[in-house]
């Protein structure tokens, strides 16, 4: 029997397939470098409106108010186009109020993924795929005696446990454990 010289067209497939494989592997592993990546900003974020937030409060004696005068309730303020019962959308400079305006920061921080698109974003990996205009999207609100900051349905690879810093705390967010939030102990059930 006389062997081949010449690349049999299997080997070539199976080359192919090899290489195929190796690039998907790259592909999935920047995706979710990526993904981290935004949750570590978005935990960022939080933490530095935190500290602005609670140095209002040192100066101030109480925590910047979510007051909407309109009907007279304490809302979740945030610069998404989404509008519930107990939301409300400010827009992107003023949805913590007061903080940016007395100096406690220089501009309000968005959410890495969404950015300045203000409509329905889905958060495909959150329990039965989250869609809304408040996904991806930071609120606030407070009574001006206690707070809570969120990264509403905004997780995309760190979960957060309730064992965890950034644990929501109690309330029925529809996305279980893929928010964030920062909040001080009154503020754990909302």
């Amino acid at each position: 029997m006389k062997k081949s010289k010449g690349i049999m067209f299997l080997e070539v497939v199976a080359v192919i397939a090899v290489g195929f494989l190796l690039i998907s592997i790259l592909v999935m592993q920047a995706v979710k470098a990526k993904q981290k990546t935004r949750d570590a900003q978005r935990k960022t974020s939080l933490s530095e409106l935190r500290a602005s937030i609670e140095s209002f409060a040192n100066d101030y004696g109480h925590f910047p108010e979510t007051y909407d005068a309109s009907d007279g309730e304490y809302k979740w303020f945030s610069y998404c186009n989404y509008q519930s019962e107990g939301w409300k959308a400010r827009g992107f400079g003023v949805w913590i109020p007061e903080i940016l305006e007395k100096g406690y920061v220089k501009l309000l921080p968005l959410d890495p993924l969404r950015k300045y698109f203000t409509g329905a974003m889905k958060n495909k990996v959150s329990d039965g795929g989250v869609s809304d205009s408040a996904s991806f999207c930071y609120i606030y609100r407070s009574d001006g005696f206690d707070y809570k900051l969120a990264s509403y349905c905004g997780t995309e690879y760190d979960l957060a446990y309730p064992s965890q810093q950034f644990n929501k705390g109690l309330n029925n967010w529809s996305c279980g454990l893929y928010s964030y939030a920062l909040y001080s102990p009154g503020a754990y059930n909302w």
